[in-house]
């Protein structure tokens, strides 16, 4: 399948959650024990002295696919510690995660619309746990609890180096850039349109690393059927790859363009081929590119996305594309911790048809954020406007309101 179930699809597993609640619950029952040990901490005993934190060992971090190294981060202040307190830990192997956002949605669906949804609205939560399980060998489980809980990620990594890291399990697969992007490292609380042409998460295997820090590459195998289905529908497989070049400064995020630094630029290249299962084995073949450029206090991210569906000869419907691109540049002004972004993007998910969610659309989007505690608090407002350029146009703009706290 080529694109990403709709949140709470579990269609082809018979129950997800349970094994991904058994593992987290499992990971997570160090909790107690832990912070029994604190509490019952002698009173009497002499305080440690604070020592200076120990900055982290990069190479023992856990990397989303292709996710931009944290150069020019946002501040954080040094947290204070005090003397007397045990503070409560985990167990060693685990590292909880959360992206929890606040979000406030206001939507303008025009009644004509099959799933028409005008009014208000509070959505998104994320959580999971992260860590190390042996030397070199990482894990990472995340689940939407928004509504339902239902499996985001939830992989293994074998990784010795920056340069070699091999993935087996549900993840992103490694194409568009907008698509394998976290959502805490969005710059708008949406993604582009476009994001809707990219595989998403499917069960596959990955290979993946970094050269230098210049060069990225990624190549998976994947069912290509989609998120949380556990068997493929036919013989074939979803094949992509990822290239990325950064031939000047350091990558960077799509968002936190607001610390000064030097001029920064990275391109990159995506590629695929899936035979869909559920639209009679059609051929898909999937293409883009991405460029990002940032200079002191600005920059700009821009990408083009293209899947050519070719339909059987005994299929009932025509071949088609679906294409699109989107251009967002993004600036600080006033303070380090205020940004301003724009967005305007144009794509089509059908060029064969003009019926509801297959027109081509143009929309442009005005959004400023602002970062609290050292950027872990982002306070997101947006205002999209949709137009439809073919068949009936419709009356859905949005205005959005999201307040997001990331804690990893």
């Amino acid at each position: 399948m080529l694109l990403p179930q709709a949140p709470g699809t579990l269609q082809g597993m018979k129950n997800p959650v349970i094994p991904a609640l058994v593992i987290l619950i499992t990971l997570l029952a160090g909790v107690p024990l832990a912070y029994a040990r604190a509490v019952t901490a002698p009173t009497g005993a002499a305080a440690e002295p604070v020592t200076e934190a120990t900055a982290p060992d990069p190479s023992t971090a856990v990397p989303e696919v292709f996710a931009p190294a944290t150069a020019g981060e946002l501040p954080r202040a040094p947290e204070a510690v005090a003397p007397a307190f045990v503070a409560p830990t985990l167990a060693p192997w685990v590292t909880p995660t959360l992206l929890g956002k606040a979000r406030f949605e206001a939507l303008e669906d025009d009644a004509r619309l099959p799933d028409s949804k005008s009014g208000f609205r509070v959505t998104l939560l994320e959580i999971g746990a992260r860590g190390t399980l042996a030397d070199a060998v990482f894990y990472r489980i995340k689940l939407d609890a928004a509504v339902e809980v239902t499996p985001l990620d939830f992989w293994v990594e074998y990784r010795p180096s920056a340069a070699l890291g091999l993935r087996a399990g549900q993840f992103k697969a490694p194409f568009g850039r907008q698509e394998i992007a976290h959502t805490g490292e969005l710059a708008l609380p949406d993604r582009a349109g476009i994001a809707a042409i990219a595989p998403g998460r499917d069960i596959g295997v990955m290979l993946h690393g970094s050269v230098a820090g210049r060069l990225g590459y990624a190549y998976g195998v994947f069912n290509g059927e989609g998120r949380n289905l556990s068997r493929n529908i036919n013989n074939a497989f979803l094949h992509v790859g990822r290239l990325t070049w950064t031939p000047l400064g350091t990558p960077v995020d799509e968002t936190e363009i607001t610390a000064f630094r030097p001029a920064g630029l990275t391109l990159g290249l995506n590629a695929g081929l899936n035979y869909n299962g559920d639209i009679q084995n059609a051929e898909t073949r999937l293409v883009g590119g991405d460029v990002s450029a940032y200079l002191d206090r600005m920059g700009v991210s821009g990408e083009y996305l293209l899947a050519r569906v070719k339909a059987p000869a005994a299929a009932g419907f025509a071949s088609f594309d679906k294409r699109g691109f989107y251009v967002q540049p993004i600036f600080a002004a006033v303070t380090d911790r205020w940004e301003f972004v724009l967005r305007y993007e144009r794509y089509d998910l059908n060029t064969a048809g003009a019926t509801v969610k297959e027109q081509e659309i143009e929309a442009g989007w005005i959004g400023t954020n602002l970062y609290f505690d050292g950027g872990r608090e982002k306070l997101q407002l947006a205002y999209g406007k949709v137009a439809e350029l073919e068949g009936v146009e419709y009356h859905n703009n949005t205005a959005v309101l999201q307040l997001q706290v990331r804690l990893e």
